[in-house]
């Protein structure tokens, strides 16, 4: 196992992708895992705007 790429994102947090991670797998499955993680990072990124929305009218109430 190795580690192939490494990201560490502006609120912190980091993500390693090992090689493990895809060794051995089909390219359909390579597909489904990439388009899962595509669908994942945009949940967090939709949430995180929704957060921001929410504090922001919170903060023009009081």
């Amino acid at each position: 196992m190795a580690v192939v790429l490494e990201m560490k994102a502006s609120n912190g947090a980091t993500v390693r992708i090992h090689d493990d991670a895809y060794a051995g797998i089909s390219p359909e499955e390579m597909r489904k895992r990439q388009q899962a993680l595509i669908e994942c990072a945009k949940r967090i990124t939709i949430n995180a705007e929704l957060r921001r929305l929410r504090e922001a009218r919170e903060a023009k109430q009081n």
